[in-house]
């Protein structure tokens, strides 16, 4: 009977008491000290705990100003940056801002979250400056029509279209002339021909597709030859 107590107590010592006292001897930081021929010359105090909060700032292979990344007061600055398998990337308290070039191999969706081109915007677009030197490209939806308006800043501007060189199609994509129109004309308030020092003609056809060059002759006179 007296052997039988022995081994019940010395199972409970096993069981309860070695882990306590291994415990006490147990220092946190050794859950941590690899071997240190295994970490490329790095020190086990080098990388950061797996499941635990770390606080400070950090560099990373020398710093985002030496071609690293940097984490310093919870902002991340990186000379490159590649993120993979990256679902979304949701901006909520500031604006992202690029500095330099942005290269983006999928769709691009400004409004929208499931952009049907390599851009897409939902809104009104600004092309121009900083003081107000722009081009506005917007749709309508309600009035059921598309829009294209230049400003400088104060005010509506001019628009030119291929002012260094080629032609504009209206109703074709292959325009033969300075101003190739596919379809009718409607002008409510004049139609300027020419100028006081270039008198030019019209071309003109007839029922039978003859083709006639017209102008206005001195006097006044309009005549078709």
């Amino acid at each position: 009977m007296r052997n039988k107590n022995f081994a019940v107590v010395f199972i409970f010592l096993l069981t309860f008491m070695i882990p306590i006292i291994l415990a006490d001897n147990f220092n946190e930081d050794e859950m941590f000290n690899f071997p240190e021929d295994n970490l490329d010359g790095y020190t086990a105090n080098y990388f950061m705990p797996i499941n635990n909060s770390v606080y400070g700032d950090f560099s990373f292979n020398g710093g985002w100003e030496n071609g690293g990344c940097s984490i310093n007061d919870g902002a991340i600055y990186c000379d490159t940056g590649y993120f993979y398998n990256l679902t979304s990337l949701n901006v909520t308290k500031a604006n992202l801002t690029v500095h330099d070039d942005m290269y983006i191999t999928g769709k691009l969706g400004i409004g929208t979250s499931s952009p049907t081109s390599e851009l897409t915007v939902y809104g009104t677009s600004d092309i121009g400056d900083s003081v107000g030197n722009m081009i506005r490209i917007n749709h309508a939806g309600a009035g059921n029509y598309g829009s294209i308006q230049s400003f400088v800043s104060g005010g509506y501007s001019d628009l030119t279209l291929n002012p260094n060189g080629g032609n504009v199609g209206i109703g074709t994509s292959t325009p033969q002339n300075t101003l190739n129109v596919v379809g009718d004309g409607n002008f409510t308030t004049g139609l300027i021909i020419g100028s006081p020092t270039n008198s030019v003609n019209i071309t003109m056809y007839s029922p039978d597709g003859t083709s006639y060059s017209c102008g206005v002759q001195d006097g006044g006179a309009f005549a078709c030859i």
